[in-house]
């Protein structure tokens, strides 16, 4: 846990946005800066002088390195896409991952597995690929170390996995688009 204390002044930084807050409509009218949860698009941004650019299709994706979590501090304040943080939810913060992916986090050190969303931005230290919530955490059994060796997958069309991703927290819309 002691690893997300630095996080927390870079967390509040970036959530300022654009001085000009303009937006020109879409010629059809139609709204394209909400995604189909009716949340904010991801948008590239700036942490720490370091620019992120979101990945707007996360087919195939799959990452292995470090994951850490984030808790109490955190619990009740604004995620990047506009939700509370709920640190009892099945959620997580990813750099690039579109907001409202489902993925499989497996705990390489134990062989647990969880399946979570990304509804924040995140983590910012240079050796983490990903920050949990404290429940997802607790699920793979990391809260005592802080950290555990990970690999992430997107979740797939699969029904088995559309049903963990309704229990990951979040009524799917009703056409979900989520990746082989």
């Amino acid at each position: 846990m002691a690893s997300c204390a630095p996080v927390e002044s870079i967390r509040k930084q970036r959530y300022k946005g654009p001085t000009d807050t303009s937006a020109v409509a879409p010629p059809d009218g139609e709204d394209i800066s909400k995604d189909e949860w009716g949340q904010k698009k991801s948008q590239p941004y700036t942490v720490e002088g370091e620019t992120y650019y979101p990945l707007e299709d996360a087919a195939g994706f799959s990452q292995t390195g470090v994951a850490s979590w984030y808790g109490p501090d955190f619990h009740g304040k604004n995620t990047a896409n506009g939700e509370t943080y709920n640190q009892h939810a099945m959620t997580a913060a990813h750099k690039t991952l579109p907001f409202n992916t489902f993925i499989r986090v497996h705990n390489e050190d134990n062989g647990k597995t969880v399946v979570v969303r990304v509804n924040d931005r995140g983590p910012f230290k240079k050796d983490r690929i990903i920050d949990l919530s404290k429940k997802a955490a607790a699920g793979l059994g990391m809260i005592g170390t802080g950290t555990a060796n990970v690999t992430i997958n997107i979740m797939s069309n699969d029904v088995r996995d559309r049903r963990r991703m309704y229990i990951a927290g979040k009524r799917l819309p009703p056409r979900a688009e989520t990746m082989e």
